[in-house]
């Protein structure tokens, strides 16, 4: 897909890669920042590069790829004697005599004028006739499609012979008016096509190409990793014209657009993730032993017995319920759950912590003169 791209636009100078003499030696060249297209490669200079000539020699100077073009759009810039071939950009001619540069000939220079040469070629492009241009346009024939419909006055459809019709101007046709209806209604049509879905199949060309792409991450995290033992000072995409793979603390750090995107840049574990949401906290961890469980990282008014987990409360939390109506009470702080009035019957953990007080505070007691207050601890299993 990128070769195909590129072959659309060519090879050639985008912007920049003027060439120009220095001012601080008059047999150097200076070649300004820019950017071009070299055998199908994108490259980009971001500074100014110096080149040393030497006297009464004609120079052709090209912009080349080198082992890095490919992934992080490196240029070098050759200074030739000869003439090279079209896996380098001519950028022009120089030609010094003895003491400095006496010409600079960019004539020859190849540029990217994709925009340039379509406005020319419409230009150019005249229905004139003859041998020099495309036969002339006849007006009954060549041009269809044009008079919108509201340029049209009522017309009988039995004079349409081509064309579309818009379907807003169509009315309902029953199924039983069209012919060749076959048998089956449209209830039963669409019945058969949903007992012929499918899931979808992979075909074996994608299988193919995930395999390879997969390949590539891998040996890209082998090869050009420094971190890795099979490190190479090779790069192992750089010759992909159309693929390059993204691994952050591996790629260049200017491919990563961290300025923009929301997504989790990690350069210590070389990977791109999701930020994950932030209403609560989620996890899941499988313990296989109560020592597994006590030691888990997360673990809040939770404890692990017996291989159960079981809810528990702090010792100063207790669940108090005002009960009304104990009017059979004597006076405040009388233990009423011993039997004389009332009978404790609740099953829990600490049945030696639970009773039932009489109170008659004006803020428990909404009538009579008495209420009653259980207190309780409990522990609960889940």
């Amino acid at each position: 897909m990128i070769f195909g791209f590129m072959s659309i636009f060519g090879n050639g100078v985008l912007e920049g890669w003027e060439i120009t003499v220095s001012l601080a030696d008059k047999l150097t060249i200076t070649i300004a920042s820019g950017r071009g297209h070299i055998n199908f490669f994108s490259a980009f200079s971001e500074f100014p590069t110096d080149i040393e000539l030497e006297p009464n020699q004609l120079y052709y100077i090209y912009a080349a790829r080198n082992s890095f073009t490919a992934t992080n759009e490196d240029v070098s810039f050759i200074a030739s004697l000869f003439l090279l071939d079209n896996d380098y950009l001519l950028l022009g001619t120089v030609l010094t005599n003895d003491v400095t540069i006496e010409t600079i000939d960019v004539s020859d220079r190849q540029e990217i004028e994709l925009l340039e040469q379509i406005k020319e070629l419409i230009r150019q492009h005249k229905h004139r006739g003859g041998t020099n241009h495309p036969s002339k346009i006849d007006l009954q024939t060549d041009v269809k499609n044009q008079l919108p419909p509201f340029r049209i006055s009522d017309i009988d459809a039995a004079k349409i012979t081509t064309g579309t019709v818009d379907l807003v101007r169509l009315p309902l046709l029953s199924h039983n008016l069209l012919q060749n209806i076959g048998q089956l209604t449209h209830a039963q049509i669409e019945s058969f096509i949903k007992t012929l879905e499918v899931s979808n199949k992979e075909l074996f060309g994608e299988i193919a190409t995930v395999n390879m792409l997969q390949q590539h991450i891998l040996m890209k995290y082998l090869h050009d990793d420094p971190d890795s033992p099979f490190f190479t000072s090779d790069i192992t995409d750089k010759d992909y014209k159309n693929e390059f793979t993204i691994i952050p603390g591996i790629s260049p750090e200017k491919f990563l657009d961290r300025e923009n995107t929301t997504a989790i840049i990690d350069t210590e574990l070389r990977e791109i993730r999701g930020v994950p949401p932030v209403q609560g906290s989620t996890f899941n961890v499988v313990y296989d032993s109560d020592l597994a469980w006590n030691t888990a990282f997360l673990m809040e008014k939770v404890t692990a017995v017996n291989d159960k987990v079981i809810l528990i409360k702090q010792d100063d939390e207790t669940t108090q319920t005002v009960i009304e109506n104990f009017e059979s009470a004597t006076g405040d702080d009388q233990v009423i759950s011993d039997g004389s009035i009332f009978t404790k019957e609740i099953v829990q953990l600490n049945p030696d912590d639970a009773q039932i007080v009489s109170e008659s505070s004006v803020v428990d007691v909404s009538e009579g003169a008495f209420s009653a207050k259980v207190t309780n601890a409990q522990a609960f299993r889940k």
